[in-house]
């Protein structure tokens, strides 16, 4: 029922004497909706007018009156009409006589008949109308005329008015609750969260992802979290740092630059690469939130980046990355490098679409360094490496980890806050930022000698011209030369792996990924940091892994032959038992290898590899293959 007015709360309302009112409803109450709409609501439910007035000569007797009946089980309230260019909705609140209430965001188009209100407050549960059409229009007349307007948040992270949705509160210089319903004012406007309604609270099928955006108060400032990061994982994780930040205010990023790099974290297992990343995804919420598995085949690449148009200025990770990865996974990365979303045509027209965006960055992780050139030209790879020995770690180094282990279960994201106070002077400084960063990254690399491309060079611009922008205003665990050394050493390694395709590298990553299938010390041994093979039965490994990867076979044996005699590692054949054989191996030198990578995975098979009886290799030349 509408308030009524202090100064009509006892006046005599007119044109009482054409109505029955029902009983325990007080004409004064209610007779601004009756005489405006005919309707009303009261009782916990809507009532309609019935009948017809017909006048006598004396006014207080008339032959008959118009009366009221109820029209429904509940009471509605519409809360706000939310704008939306592609699906406009009303926000409204239903409660019904046995005091259920749902507060629930329902489509426009509901509202334009009755058959379409009834099928649609129909599934929120008991809620019954049986109004005529024109009672329906009169009820439609109450409601919105008290309507407000807001706007709808579907897309979650920074708003372009000027602070970061959360799924619990939005956050600029101060934090801002929202009610039960997901609703909350900024600037005179409001606002309404869908994710955030008490409604879907226990809803699994509802918003599963918003739910974990959430922003929990921490006595933990960036200042500790970046020192706490650099003193576990070192130089490699001041990109993360950087990327951590840069995220939060890549929209304005993005007005200087074309794409956005992904941050790939290569490494074998139990290297502390997840953490880190967990931590870094840490700062915008839950860090479980929105891990995609990239060996998974359960959605489509369009799905998958529908979860990136979710989002707005947060980071995602991406799990498990392999080069044996389909074309389509592989290009999907390349889609959220370059900010291409996708486009969908629609029934309203025969030229219109709708385009799902690209909002997220992301961190990628896995134990493959990535082969594919156009790829790789898009990522800032970190590598990772286990520390030899029993126990590498000191206690105090253990001890920090577990606190970085604990600020992930706990969560620590109300530091953004911290963040957002620093926006506007990053605005004023970042473009400044961009020529001198640019500059002194080409210059740190003058004296390489393979080209470097031009996309490596911008996504390390774009990290160290956010370094410059911020560190007047956040103190940071490193200075500006860290930033540069670790970007040039990136950039160097990523230029060597570049430069050296071609079917020797594709033989060797061939060679590392048939590692596992293939049975050691049959097919091939390791022995004082030479590796041996029988040529004839690599191959087949070879050619296996080689149509996995390239979807293409790679080239013959004889040919592969030739070509492995020209690498710098190639030693020569020697006579060889390897297994229960004795026959013609191909000798290679692992630590003249310019793939790491190799370096690495043969080094780790050798320490499980047992020992052999030294024989006496007898060199034999190449002539004779």
């Amino acid at each position: 029922m509408r308030k009524v007015s202090p100064d009509l709360e006892n006046a005599e309302a007119p044109e009482n004497h054409k109505y029955t009112m029902p009983e325990g409803v007080a004409w004064e109450a209610v007779y601004e909706d009756v005489l405006k709409y005919q309707a009303f609501m009261a009782h916990g439910v809507i009532y309609g007018r019935e009948g017809k007035y017909e006048p006598t000569d004396d006014e207080e007797n008339p032959k008959s009156k118009y009366w009221f009946k109820a029209i429904s089980n509940f009471t509605l309230e519409i809360i706000q009409h939310i704008e939306n260019d592609r699906a406009p909705s009303r926000l409204i609140r239903l409660e019904n006589l046995d005091h259920r209430i749902r507060t629930v965001d329902v489509p426009t188009s509901c509202f334009t008949s009755v058959s379409r209100f009834k099928d649609e407050i129909g599934k929120f549960g008991n809620y019954r109308f049986w109004g005529r059409t024109d009672q329906f229009e009169a009820l439609m007349g109450i409601t919105m005329d008290q309507m407000g307007d807001g706007r709808l948040i579907d897309v979650l992270g920074w708003q372009k008015e000027g602070f970061f949705a959360f799924n619990n509160c939005a956050v600029n210089s101060s934090v801002i609750e929202y009610d039960e319903r997901g609703c909350f004012e900024y600037k005179g406007v409001q606002y309404y969260v869908p994710s955030a309604n008490e409604i879907y609270e226990d809803d699994d099928n509802k918003f599963l992802a918003q739910k974990l955006l959430v922003c929990k108060e921490t006595d933990v400032t960036f200042e500790q979290f970046s020192a706490q990061i650099l003193r576990v994982f070192g130089p490699q994780s001041i990109h993360a740092i950087l990327y951590g930040i840069a995220t939060l205010y890549a929209d304005h990023i993005l007005k200087s630059f074309t794409q956005w790099p992904l941050l790939f974290f290569f490494g074998e297992k139990s290297t502390g690469k997840s953490t880190l990343a967990a931590a870094i995804q840490g700062i915008y919420g839950n860090p479980a939130m929105q891990e995609i598995t990239l060996t998974g085949n359960a959605t489509t690449e369009k799905a998958e980046i529908r979860k990136f148009a979710e989002f707005r200025n947060i980071i995602i990770r991406l799990e498990e990355y392999q080069n044996t990865l389909k074309d389509d996974k592989v290009e999907y990365l390349k889609r959220i490098s370059d900010r291409r979303g996708y486009s969908a045509g629609t029934i309203t027209g025969r030229f219109a679409t709708t385009y799902t965006p690209i909002h997220c960055g992301a961190i990628v992780t896995g134990n493959h360094y990535p082969i594919n050139k156009s790829l790789l030209s898009r990522l800032i790879v970190s590598e990772w490496e286990k520390p030899a020995g029993a126990n590498p770690y000191t206690d105090q180094q253990e001890s920090d980890f577990q606190e970085i282990l604990e600020w992930n279960e706990e969560g620590f994201s109300g530091i953004v806050q911290e963040l957002l106070m620093l926006r506007k002077a990053f605005e004023k400084q970042f473009t400044k930022c961009i020529p001198a960063a640019r500059k002194d990254i080409k210059n740190a690399l003058k004296d390489v000698k393979v080209d470097i491309d031009g996309r490596m060079i911008n996504n390390m611009t774009i990290l160290l011209a956010v370094h410059d922008a911020v560190s007047d205003s956040l103190k940071l665990p490193f200075n500006r030369k860290d930033v540069i050394d670790i970007s040039t050493k990136v950039l160097k390694r990523q230029a060597k792996r570049m430069s050296k395709s071609g079917p020797v590298a594709t033989f060797w990553e061939c060679f590392i990924q048939s590692i596992p299938n293939m049975i050691g010390e049959t097919e091939f041994i390791i022995q004082e940091n030479h590796l041996f093979f029988y040529m004839g039965a690599v191959h087949t490994a070879y050619m296996k892994q080689h149509f996995n990867i390239y979807r293409e076979p790679g080239i013959d044996q004889y040919s592969l032959q030739d070509q492995l005699k020209n690498d710098p590692s190639y030693v020569g054949r020697v006579s060889k038992r390897i297994g229960g054989n004795k026959s013609s191996a191909m000798q290679f030198d692992i630590t003249k290898l310019p793939h790491e990578d190799m370096r690495r995975i043969i080094m780790k098979f050798k320490l499980f590899t047992p020992s052999y009886t030294h024989e006496s290799d007898e060199k034999e030349s190449d002539e004779a293959f």
